[in-house]
């Protein structure tokens, strides 16, 4: 049986003694080794820095004999049918189209091998035969970062690799060999599939011959190491979609930081779909079931053998939905952002929700009958001045998601009837459903109770729903473009109205009273709590984090 090991070397080397040193790459080393800790990953070398503390400082500026030690170490825990990714963060050159990773002690000294470069092909190649068939190697290097070395050192490196050849050249093509024999860029490094061998991925941070850019001045991280940084944190992509992602990230970066052109480029022969941070069924399971563990503590509290229990000294029963909201600011601070105001919003936001569903069935009168329309008189007029309040508050928490994810991530400028009419919705929504609720109390008395209710809880599903905007989430799958709070409201009204006529109909063939069908109501609102928990688990499985998570 194939092994699952998931296994990542990370080097970062900025400190050069006799190179232009770079600001950034320990920085740029402690935030993959931070993602990769993050996925589980068993990560080798790694580094710390003040903004990304991880415990791990083998990665860090290494000299020549540290850094072909540590691969040799990396190499030597991998297992067949392993996922082995290599990342580096630092300079890097070619030479007569091989390519090196340069250590921060480049001393030339002849009497190491390679006069102490690291050779990067062999390393990947003896990957490759290390991760078996069933495995796979990617290999990310964010190098070629300026040039790292004078026209006097490209002259003694050529000297010192290969005399003979250079002789042969003659003088008169000394200068051109200077600047094409020796570069700063990487070439390509094309690793073919081998019998027995794994596949490859490899993931430059810029094009053949080109330099990669270290940060704009204050800067912690290169702008590879930022995209990169982002879009692991994003669930269910696949590597070559992460990669373009990634590409398009670093191309708008340096062009607006620089205004010059930095384009990463790839290549692979991988033969199925790789995924460094796979998609997870775990959260639709337990939100799930957490779901359905608040919805039996919802309902036990909303409804007693009278129907609405009762509020007056009671006032907990106002906030019955913080019992669902824990369960949305769990699955927040595990699979979501983790951010402050994201979790009281995911906190407070089903709290409101459920007290304007409250509040308007408060109105209706507490009969064992759903169908008739009469007005509950002492309580009705406190009841509405509740409903308006809780309506005022449920749509400023609305608007203050739809914000929230403007602010994260400005979308681009409509460009279709479609988008146009999707921007037009979600910013007047909040406006809609505010306008209609306060119109909708002032007609209550003339509304069938069943239809009213379910209205209400169509539009709590929205109010929770609008979380997954607040939690500043994209989908990752095409089918669920659009799928949001507008669509996510609609949906789980419906499946409430579903539920509801159920239980009605149950309720009436059997003959039961209010108290009689109480345990089958409660069973009903467990039972769509832990679809709506599921369904929420599912935006988390399936939607990834737009902004990037630091913890």
């Amino acid at each position: 049986m194939a092994s699952q090991q998931r296994i990542a070397l990370i080097i970062g080397n900025g400190k050069y003694q006799n190179s232009r040193p770079l600001a950034n790459p320990v920085n740029d080393a402690a935030l993959i080794t931070r993602r990769f800790l993050d996925l589980g990953y068993e990560v080798v070398g790694g580094a710390t820095s003040s903004h990304y503390e991880t415990g791990l400082t083998a990665g860090m500026d290494l000299a020549s004999v540290q850094m072909a030690a540590l691969i040799g170490e990396f190499i030597s825990k991998v297992q067949p049918g392993a996922t082995a990714v290599m990342y580096y963060a630092g300079h890097g050159l070619q030479v007569e189209g091989r390519n090196y990773l340069v250590p921060v002690d480049d001393t030339l000294d002849r009497s190491l091998p390679n006069f102490g470069l690291v050779e990067i092909k062999p390393r990947i190649e003896t990957l490759v035969s290390r991760v078996c068939e069933d495995g796979v190697a990617v290999v990310l290097l964010d190098a070629c970062r300026d040039d790292s070395m004078t026209k006097e050192q490209r002259k003694r490196l050529l000297d010192l690799f290969d005399p003979a050849d250079r002789a042969e050249h003659g003088q008169e093509q000394e200068q051109e060999a200077s600047s094409t024999r020796s570069r700063g860029g990487l070439s390509t490094i094309k690793i073919a599939p081998t019998s027995g061998g794994g596949r490859t991925f490899v993931g430059f941070a810029t094009a053949p011959g080109d330099y990669a850019y270290d940060g704009k001045q204050g800067s912690i991280n290169s702008p590879f190491a930022r995209a990169l940084g982002k879009h692991l944190a994003i669930r269910g992509l696949e590597i070559e979609q992460l990669f373009d992602r990634v590409a398009l990230d670093v191309r708008d970066t340096v062009l607006l930081e620089h205004g010059k052109i930095q384009d990463p480029w790839s290549e692979t022969n991988l033969s199925r779909p790789l995924y460094l941070h796979p998609s997870s069924g775990l959260p639709i399971i337990v939100l799930g079931l957490l779901g359905g563990l608040a919805g039996l503590g919802i309902c036990a509290t909303i409804f007693d053998a009278n129907g609405m229990a009762e509020v007056s000294g009671r006032p907990w029963v106002w906030f019955a939905g913080l019992f669902f909201g824990l369960v949305a600011t769990f699955g927040t601070l595990k699979w979501g952002s983790g951010r402050p105001f994201d979790l009281f919003l995911t906190l407070v936001g089903p709290a409101i929700g459920y007290a304007l569903a409250l509040a308007i069935m408060k109105i209706i009168p507490e009969t064992t009958s759903w169908n008739i329309a009469s007005r509950a008189g002492p309580a009705s007029e406190t009841a509405g001045t509740v409903y308006m309040t809780v309506t005022l508050l449920g749509g400023a928490l609305y608007l203050a998601g739809i914000t929230r994810l403007w602010m994260a991530t400005p979308p681009a400028w409509p460009r279709t009837p479609l988008q146009w009419l999707n921007r037009i919705l979600t910013w007047a929504l909040p406006f809609i459903v505010v306008g209609g609720l306060l119109l909708l109390e002032s007609y209550i008395s003339r509304t069938n109770p069943l239809l009213t209710a379910l209205a209400l809880f169509t539009v709590m599903g929205g109010v929770i729903y609008a979380m997954s905007v607040a939690l500043a989430c994209r989908a990752q799958r095409g089918l669920f473009a659009f799928f949001g709070p507008i669509t996510g409201g609609i949906s789980v009204g419906l499946l409430m109205a579903v539920l509801f006529a159920v239980y009605a109909s149950l309720s009436s063939s059997l003959g039961m009273n209010q108290a009689q069908s109480l345990p089958l109501l409660i069973g009903f609102g467990a039972f769509w709590h832990l679809l709506l928990g599921a369904q929420l688990g599912y935006c988390f499985a399936y939607y990834g984090p737009d902004h990037e998570r630091v913890r």
